[in-house]
């Protein structure tokens, strides 16, 4: 059995590049990986309950930059509906707990084509996207999704092995 402990530390933010699949983390704070080790855990945007995630480091490349186990991606538990000629979606399932944000990014598949935008405003189950496309049909619906959560500058926290 692992047993981690709270590493207190370090403190300071984080960024994140969503699409980056290797899930390169740059830490902004001082000696940001002096006390960071392969095997320890972070969480990111610990301070933000709807929006944390819990990764395992992998790599301490420099002083500034870990490679974490994956990018933020997470697929969607339900489906988007995609109007025809709008860059409106809906969601059908538990966005309420998603917190979704600008800049997050949402992927999916209509019409063998791979439709990636940004989200620009919205909550709850309704968002804008930056994109729109006439090839939607007006009953869209069951499209699955992925998002890709944009971490830029967030608070972490780091749960140490012993």
């Amino acid at each position: 059995m692992k047993i981690f402990t709270k590493n207190t530390a370090i403190t300071g933010t984080v960024t994140l590049d969503p699409l980056n699949i290797t899930g390169n983390a740059v830490g902004f704070s001082v000696n940001f990986t002096s006390s960071i080790s392969s095997n320890d855990i972070i969480i990111l945007n610990n301070d933000v309950e709807s929006r944390k995630q819990v990764k395992l480091v992998v790599n301490v490349n420099t002083s500034s930059l870990l490679t974490l186990e994956s990018n933020t991606k997470f697929y969607g538990d339900g489906y988007i509906n995609v109007p025809y000629n709008s860059n409106t979606i809906t969601f059908t399932s538990n966005t309420y707990t998603l917190n979704l944000a600008a800049n997050d990014i949402v992927k999916f598949e209509f019409d063998s084509s791979i439709i990636t935008g940004k989200i620009l405003s919205g909550s709850g189950k309704t968002y804008t996207i930056n994109t729109s496309s006439a090839t939607f049909t007006a009953n869209a619906n069951l499209v699955s999704y992925a998002v890709y959560p944009y971490f830029d500058n967030v608070s972490f926290e780091i749960l140490k092995q012993i």
